[in-house]
């Protein structure tokens, strides 16, 4: 589970690169909360998140923080069922009630992976901004960058 690398120590890690993940994550804090225990101090965490003004995301509302700080706090358990709602409403085009309900239940019985979270280059710089302030300030972000498609962050951990 590359949320919670269950079968890696704490500080026994140089780097983690977790390319296209983050998005995929129901508690995106608590995945880098978890990625930061894992690398040793000094050590780098390479994200890179889809920009959804470029992706099928385009059409879905920026993650607020706010609603990152809740999911942190029960897992994303609340969220799920309006996380998968909003995919098949906004990517998958559904539109009609009954039809949304019955593909909202089956990807989540099959537990399909979707972006629960979406960010632009701006929106995903703030996200940095303030995850580095409500983890206790446990890492830097030594590099970013936005491409044609993508936001590339490089975190170091600094305790």
């Amino acid at each position: 589970n590359g949320e919670r690398l269950d079968s890696f120590e704490n500080d026994s890690l140089d780097f983690i690169v977790a390319n296209h993940m983050l998005e995929h994550c129901e508690n995106p804090l608590g995945a880098i909360r978890t990625h930061l225990s894992k690398i040793k101090v000094g050590g780098i965490l390479y994200y890179a998140v889809p920009d959804k003004r470029y992706c099928f995301d385009k059409d879905r509302p920026i993650t607020k923080f706010e609603h990152i700080l809740e999911d942190f706090a029960d897992g994303g358990v609340k969220s799920r069922e309006t996380h998968y709602r909003e995919w098949v409403r906004l990517v998958n085009g559904v539109s009609e009630s009954e039809k949304i309900e019955a593909e909202t239940k089956r990807l989540m019985q099959m537990q399909y992976s979707i972006h629960f979270h979406v960010w632009d280059s701006g929106s995903y710089w703030e996200f940095l901004d303030s995850a580095h302030d409500f983890l206790n300030k446990t890492f830097k972000v030594a590099d970013k960058n936005a491409n044609d498609f993508e936001c590339i962050s490089i975190l170091k951990r600094i305790k």
